[in-house]
Order: C-alpha cells, then structure tokens, then sequence
C-alpha cells in the first residue's frame, strides 16, 4: 500500500510539473508580471528591464510591447514609445488601448495629424471610449481645425465625458466672441 501511494504521488508531481511547463506561465511571462507590478510603483527603469527580457524571451506578445511602450511614455521617450505600440499594433491590429497611446506620444511631439489617425483607429476599436473623442478633438483644435474638433467634443460631451463638455462649452464661447 505504502508503494502505491509513493508510485501516485510521483505521478501527480511529474503531471503537476508537466502543466506548469506547458502552460504560460513561462518565463516570458514571468517577467512582463514583474515589469506591470514595477510599472504600477512607478519603477520604471526596473519594468523596463523586466519588458525587455520578456521580449528577448518571447517576441509576439503585443500586450508587452504595449505595456514597454508606456513606460517609455511615461519616461518622455516618445519616440521609443512610438515604436512600441507600432509593433503592439503590428501583432494586434484591434488593440485600441495602443492606438490610443501611440496618438498621446504623437501629440507630445506635435505631429497632431498623425494623433489624429491614431484617435480615429482606436475610436474605430471602441468607439464608446470617451477619451478617444476628447484627445482627437485636441489634436483638431491644435490644427486649428475647429469644426472637428466641435464635433468629437460634441459626441464625447453626449456620452458623459465632462472634460469634453467644458471644451465644447470654451470652442462655443469662444466662437461667438
């Protein structure tokens, strides 16, 4: 009796190691956990190196290069940051949330109209986001482009988004000066 439960618990400990090899949580995966709980501190030097590895570990994961890209966001490294969420994007086309930050990193560089493509992609994934409206309305003003602009503080106003109601409200008064 005593052989037959060490041959089972052998058994659940070669299938229990067997699961936890082959499933994701690997390495890669191990690392982008490490570099989100940094990011989250605000450490963002240490979630950048956690990133990195778990790109050079596993290179087809857009929500790592995604989340990569914030921090170099964050850090005002637009550039780098760009390219990030350009290959986010890449891997997966729908990802609206990369869309949305590749547009802010733009408007930190003042290039509104590629902003604006980014805005309208990432409205094009969830048009029900009200940031998506407020931020390409934004860019539009910059561009003097106040007809646009009206119409995304308009809708991003209708879906309860207030800072787009305080700038229709500024665009309307400032239109009838």
């Amino acid at each position: 009796m005593k052989k037959y439960r060490t041959i089972v618990f052998v058994l659940l400990i070669i299938i229990f190691c067997s699961t936890i090899l082959s499933c994701e949580w690997n390495e890669a995966h191990l690392w982008y956990l490490r570099g989100v709980n940094y990011s989250m501190e605000q450490l963002y030097g240490k979630a950048l190196e956690c990133f990195t590895k778990s790109i050079m570990l596993d290179p087809n994961k857009a929500k790592v290069y995604y989340e990569r890209g914030k921090v170099y966001y964050h850090l005002c490294r637009y550039d780098e940051a760009i390219t990030d969420f350009t290959k986010a994007i890449y891997l997966a086309p729908t990802y609206d949330m990369a869309y949305f930050y590749r547009g802010l990193s733009y408007m930190e560089i003042e290039i509104y109209v590629e902003a604006i493509k980014d805005f309208s992609a990432a409205i094009s994934c969830d048009p029900s986001y009200t940031e998506y409206f407020y931020y390409r309305g934004s860019a539009y003003e910059r561009i003097d482009d106040f007809n646009n602009a009206y119409k995304d503080f308009s809708k991003g106003c209708e879906l309860g988004n207030w800072d787009c109601c305080d700038d229709l409200r500024r665009l309307v008064e400032s239109d009838s000066e």
